[in-house]
């Protein structure tokens, strides 16, 4: 992670760079080759404000977190850090290279020098340099912002840019839901559900009438037969008063 140190940018120009070519050994029999900081193959995010984008790097309401600008004569991809408009994503640069070395000038930050120099790399593997940008907080409200410069690599083929610079691997696309319209066969088994669901309170109804049956026979026959017990007591206690009255005819 990179941040800005307060004071004055400390510039490294391409004919200073050239100097560190002598850190790369003879050996190698390797040349140096100038990338343009806004080559397509590297990946900046969220994205460049320049000319060709909406919100060009004039505009201040660009949100694309870096900007395309120029430091007296050297063209910078520059960055403050995240934009609250764009959604505070943390400006990040994304570099995939085969090289035996690097060289990036830089405004300076924090303690080190405004060169990054990356060596002792093997060209056949490919490397991924990766820059993440916050500038933290601090009581000053000076502005905190990173400048990537001049960009050299010590390959064996400058010819060969697709080799040295390939273009960075995007993911894998997330595949969208497909809405599938139901078949024939899934109409029927969903109908067969609904059908199956909407006759199951039906299957209740004849256990309701057998129950109400039941209820209202057994409440039938005890009517009857409380009937028949009070005609059979009446009856019984006519024929009782009919005995004495006869006795006392007597």
């Amino acid at each position: 992670m990179l941040r800005r140190r307060s004071g004055s940018w400390a510039w490294i120009t391409p004919r200073i760079l050239s100097l560190c070519l002598f850190l790369v050994p003879s050996t190698y029999a390797a040349v140096n080759v100038s990338v343009q900081n806004t080559d397509p193959d590297i990946v900046y995010t969220p994205f460049i404000c320049d000319a060709s984008t909406p919100g060009s790097s004039n505009n201040p309401n660009c949100t694309g977190g870096w900007n395309a600008t120029q430091v007296g004569t050297i063209h910078v991809v520059s960055t403050t850090g995240p934009d609250p408009d764009g959604g505070s994503i943390i400006p990040q640069m994304f570099m995939a290279f085969h090289a035996s070395a690097l060289y990036m000038s830089t405004s300076t930050v924090d303690t080190t020098a405004g060169l990054v120099v990356i060596i002792g790399l093997d060209e056949s593997v490919l490397t991924t340099l990766t820059i993440t940008y916050d500038p933290g907080t601090s009581g000053s409200n000076a502005v905190r912002r990173l400048d990537i410069g001049a960009i050299l690599l010590t390959v064996t083929d400058p010819n060969d840019t697709t080799s040295f610079l390939p273009s960075m691997t995007l993911p894998s696309s997330t595949t969208l839901p497909t809405f599938v319209p139901q078949t024939s066969t899934s109409t029927t088994t969903s109908a067969s559900a609904s059908s199956t669901t909407s006759q199951s309170p039906s299957q209740h109804i004849p256990m309701a009438e057998v129950l109400g049956l039941a209820i209202g026979l057994g409440l039938g026959l005890t009517t009857i037969l409380g009937v028949a017990a009070f005609f059979v007591w009446w009856h019984s206690r006519l024929r009782r008063q009919h005995t004495e009255q006869s006795m006392q005819w007597s």
